[in-house]
């Protein structure tokens, strides 16, 4: 059953030049999952585009969320 996740990447703008984090919420099975949604975004063309061993480097932080929560956010 998938369950919905937020993850935050709490570092980018080392790598990608932003100034405030980039939060994602994700419908998936895993903590594993969610992550590796948000490393493929930030690495494909059509998004941002950095190279993966740039986006291994960031640090994510990864929770579960209710859809009540995101109200909040």
């Amino acid at each position: 059953m998938k369950q919905l996740f937020c993850v935050v990447v709490t570092d980018p703008g080392e790598v990608i030049g932003l100034i405030s984090p980039i939060i994602y919420h994700i419908k998936c099975e895993n903590k594993s999952q969610a992550e590796d949604f948000v490393k493929d975004e930030l690495t494909s063309e059509e998004d941002y585009g950095y190279d993966q061993e740039d986006v291994e480097t960031l640090d994510l932080f990864t929770f579960p969320v209710t859809d009540l929560d995101i109200v909040k956010l």
